[in-house]
C-alpha cells in the first residue's frame, strides 16, 4: 500500500509501472513522508489493458474536477491519499462484496498464489510483488487450486508413472 499511494503519473510509462518510492509514517512526530521502498530498489510492473484503462478514467476524474496533480491517487488537494485511507476502503468493499479476508494483503496473497498455481515461475511472481522468493514463499503464497485441478495434477502423474513402469 505504501507504495501503490505513492505514484506519481511520471512513474507510468507505456507498457510498464515504475515501483521506486515508498509512503512512511512517524508514528513518535505523526508525520507522513515518502522515501525509497523498503528494499531500496526500484522495479517494474507490467501494464496490461485494464491498468492502463484504469488510469485513463482516474486522469479523466482527476482533470474533470480540476484536481489533477502529480499524484495519480491525490487526496484532492495536490497531496496523496494516505495508506492507511486506501487499506480501509479496500477492506470495506471487501466486506460490501462478500470477499473473504478482505483488504490488499488477501489479495496480494491470493494473486502471488493463483499466478504460481498457473505455472508462473515463483521468482517472477516475488519479482512483480516486491519480496525475494523465501519471503514470497513463506507469507504470500497459499493452495488455491481446486478439487478438480488436483485431480488432473494426480492423473497426469499416473500417466508419467505408468509409462515409467515396465508393464506401462
Amino acid at each position: 500500500m505504501s507504495e501503490l499511494c505513492t505514484l506519481k503519473w511520471t512513474d507510468i510509462a507505456d507498457n510498464y509501472i515504475s515501483i521506486n518510492k515508498s509512503a512512511k509514517f512517524n508514528r513518535v512526530h505523526k508525520v507522513y513522508s515518502v522515501g525509497s521502498t523498503k528494499t531500496k530498489k526500484a522495479r517494474v510492473y507490467p501494464m496490461d489493458a485494464q491498468i492502463t484503462t484504469l488510469f485513463e478514467r482516474i486522469k479523466q476524474v482527476q482533470t474533470e474536477y480540476r484536481i489533477l496533480c502529480e499524484w495519480i491517487f491525490t487526496d484532492g488537494n495536490g497531496g496523496y491519499v494516505h495508506a492507511g485511507n486506501i487499506t480501509s476502503y479496500m477492506t470495506r468493499l471487501c466486506r460490501e462484496y462478500g470477499l473473504s479476508g478482505g483488504g490488499i494483503t488477501k489479495l496480494r496473497k491470493t494473486a502471488s498464489s493463483d499466478l504460481q498455481t498457473s505455472g508462473t515461475p515463483k521468482a517472477i511472481v516475488a519479482s512483480m510483488l516486491g519480496h525475494t522468493t523465501e519471503v514470497n514463499e513463506k507469507y504470500y503464497t497459499y493452495d488455491t487450486s481446486n478439487l478438480d485441478q488436483k485431480k488432473k495434477i494426480i492423473q497426469n502423474r499416473n500417466v508419467k508413472f505408468k509409462e515409467l513402469t515396465p508393464a506401462g
